[in-house]
Order: C-alpha cells, then sequence, then structure tokens
C-alpha cells in the first residue's frame, strides 16, 4: 500500500514537472497536494521508512536555506512599497522547506520505479514542452519564448532542466535508441532554447550536455566521442539554422558591453556587473542581513556618489540578479552561508552517488544563479525542487530503488 502510493505520488511530481510549462498555477495546487499526502504518509508510517537515513544532508540544506529565508522575512516582512519582494521569498522559503520534507521522505522509503516508462515519460514530456516553445517561437508574433510565464529567462532555466532529463533518459536507453534519439533531442532542446533568447541559456546548455555526455554512467570512450560528435554536429546545424536570433543576441551583448565601458550601466549587461557591486557594498555595510528598504537606501546612496551605478536603481524593488548577492545583501553572512551550503550538499550527494543528472543540474542552477535570481518566483523554486527530488529519486542505487521491466 505504502509502495503504490509513493508511485503514485512520485509519477505526479513527474507529471507536474512537465505540466508547469503549460499551466504553472494548476502544477503549484498539484505540488502542494501530493507533498502534504507524502509528508502525511512519513509522519504515519515513520517506522517502517529505512535505516540508516539516507540523504539528511541535503534535505537538511534544503531546509536550512529556506529557514534563512523564512527567519528573514519574519523579521523584516511589512506591506510597505517592497511588500511583493517580502512575499516572493516567503512563498519560496516554504516551498523549499516544504521540498526538503518531500525529498527526505522519498529517500528513505522503499519502494519501486518501473525504470522504461519512466524514461519513456522524460522523452515524450521534453519533446512535448520543447515542441511548444519552437511553435510560440516560430508561429506567434511574441518577440521572445516565454512558454506559460511572463519572462523569457524564466523559460529558459525551466527549459535547461527539462532538457537535461530528456538527455538523461535518452542515454539510459539501449544503445541503438540513443544513438537514434539523441540527435533530434539535441536539436529540439537547443532549438526551444534559442528561441527564449536568453543568452545564459544559449551559452551554458551545450557546456552542461557535454559533461552529461562524459560523465553518463556506463558510457565508454567510444560512445563518448559518439554522442559527442553527434551533438557537435546538432549544435552547428541549429547555430546556422538561428543564424539571426543568435546574431541579435550577439549584437546587443556587444552594444552591452561598449555602453558599461562608456560607463553607462543601463543595459541588461551593464546593469547586472553593477546589482553585483552595489549589491555587494549593501552587504558589507549589513552583514547581519537587512530589510529591501534598508538595502535599496545603501544603493541610492551609491548611485548618488557614482552616477555610473544607476543601471542598478530599476531593480531595486525586485533583486540582484545574482543568487549569491542577493542573499547576501538582505540575510547577510547567514543567508549566503546557507545558500553556499545548499550549493555544496548538493554537489557532494551527485560525487557520493555518482549522479551525473544531479551534478548537471547543480551546475546549471548555479551558473544561472550569476545573472538571475531563482528562487525569488515560485516557478522557479518548484521546478528546481521538483529537479533535484526526481533526479535523487531516479538515480537512487538500483538495489534499492530501481526495478527495470
Amino acid at each position: 500500500m505504502i509502495s503504490g502510493a509513493l508511485l503514485a505520488s512520485f509519477t505526479l511530481f513527474a507529471l507536474s514537472f512537465y505540466a508547469l510549462a503549460f499551466y504553472p498555477e494548476q502544477v503549484r495546487k498539484v505540488f502542494y497536494t501530493t507533498g502534504y499526502f507524502v509528508v502525511l504518509l512519513m509522519i504515519v508510517f515513520f517506522k517502517k521508512m529505512e535505516a540508516p537515513k539516507e540523504n539528511k544532508i541535503l534535505a537538511s540544506s534544503v531546509a536550512l536555506f529556506a529557514l534563512s529565508i523564512l527567519v528573514w522575512s519574519l523579521f523584516y516582512k511589512n506591506h510597505g512599497a517592497f511588500k511583493d519582494v517580502y512575499y516572493s521569498y516567503e512563498a519560496s522559503g516554504r516551498i523549499l522547506l516544504f521540498s526538503s520534507l518531500i525529498l527526505f521522505a522519498l529517500s528513505n522509503f522503499k519502494f519501486y520505479l518501473p525504470a522504461k516508462p519512466f524514461y519513456l515519460l522524460l522523452i515524450a514530456g521534453g519533446f512535448c514542452v520543447n515542441a511548444y516553445a519552437i511553435y510560440q517561437g516560430a508561429m506567434t508574433s511574441r518577440p521572445r519564448v516565454e512558454l506559460a510565464f511572463d519572462r523569457a529567462t524564466m523559460a529558459a532555466y525551466i527549459m535547461t532542466l527539462i532538457d537535461l532529463f530528456l538527455i538523461y533518459a535518452v542515454l539510459q536507453l539501449p544503445k541503438k535508441w540513443s544513438l537514434i534519439l539523441l540527435a533530434p533531442a539535441v536539436l529540439i532542446s537547443f532549438g526551444g532554447i534559442v528561441y527564449t533568447e536568453t543568452r545564459a541559456a544559449i551559452l551554458a546548455y551545450p557546456i552542461l550536455v557535454f559533461l552529461q555526455l562524459c560523465f553518463h554512467r556506463g558510457i565508454n570512450k567510444k560512445l563518448i566521442f559518439a554522442f559527442s560528435g553527434i551533438c557537435v554536429a546538432i549544435i552547428a546545424i541549429t547555430i546556422v539554422i538561428f543564424h539571426a536570433e543568435l546574431n541579435q543576441r550577439l549584437n546587443e551583448l556587444n552594444n552591452d558591453i561598449r555602453l558599461y565601458e562608456e560607463q553607462n550601466s543601463n543595459s541588461s549587461v551593464g546593469a547586472r556587473l553593477v546589482m553585483f557591486e552595489t549589491g555587494l557594498h549593501a552587504g558589507l555595510q549589513a552583514p547581519q542581513g537587512e530589510s529591501a528598504e534598508t538595502r535599496s537606501e545603501h544603493i541610492k546612496q551609491q548611485i548618488a556618489t557614482t552616477p555610473a551605478l544607476s543601471g542598478a536603481a530599476e531593480y531595486l524593488d525586485v533583486h540582484m540578479h545574482n543568487e549569491l548577492i542577493d542573499n547576501f545583501s538582505l540575510r547577510g553572512i547567514w543567508g549566503a552561508a546557507a545558500l553556499l551550503f545548499f550549493y555544496c550538499a548538493l554537489l557532494f550527494t551527485a560525487w557520493r552517488d555518482k549522479n551525473t543528472l544531479l551534478f548537471v543540474i547543480t551546475l546549471s542552477v548555479m551558473v544561472y544563479g550569476l545573472s538571475d535570481v531563482l528562487f525569488f518566483s515560485r516557478e522557479g523554486t518548484i521546478i528546481v525542487s521538483l529537479a533535484v527530488i526526481l533526479a535523487v529519486i531516479l538515480e537512487k542505487p538500483e538495489h534499492n530503488l530501481i526495478k527495470n521491466n
């Protein structure tokens, strides 16, 4: 009974992982409802969990990171001009705390997954999301693909995680099918990301796929060369197909850099660079943590003294577009330490379990955290949480969990 209930819950989490790209509001309800059910199972059947307990460090790191956000929100939350900052972070903190319990529960109950159907689900889901993204980019008037969100960058981050699972599932298939499906998988996934025109994702995704190929369990050198050759060829073809979009984003990047060199930070790249500088300085002024209002005043003082930092002014009521700097500038040393502990726990778990999927997911979260804040929005927090949960459980040692059919 417990095994069947956990399998149904895990399946709902997997379906939610893909449905988020289409129905984010409905997925949040499914995530919470399923999560409550899993946590209730853990409480009622705690004595039936495995011993010693698995993934304590990782679950604890997620919980600690969540608490650093929630405690800060408890002390500083108000209904003033920056209320959206507090509400966004409070929601993300609750999702992370909830996710830590779900991760701990699923890690410590023994249940069996029919592996092949799940691999097919990951492949089908990945192709559907990317096909929808390409449809939006090619057939609608939207300048950048956003899926069901209001930001193309969020769509790119979510698609990256979905695409890493797509490549993982393709590599899990028999070699013949892996060779057949890898080329279309890379083509459609990279094409979908290109349509978002998110530079960080366009640059990072091919590297993440290459690392996934190199470190994937059970792949020998000959297959690495074969798969790498396929990926390089497909990415080259994709670059040719999307030459206009890529060239436009490259020109915009060069223009942003030129403006920054001319002491004008009012551009996408320039604003991110000065937000790093001003956010770091604000954090150093209040290493114990501070409110969003106080941080804003600190940064305004810096801008008044150095007008070249004015690019940061537009984002004072949002975030600093850098995960570490945003945590440090609001929650001080403890917030930054909690985030770094979370990163380290992810890397340690990936290394300990030889979990390549979790490794590339962690790298993607860290890389995108250099130019944006994933844990500011509910959708970003949910997709990362689901990606970590799915990666940990799918790659749990086979003698404990996965039963191949």
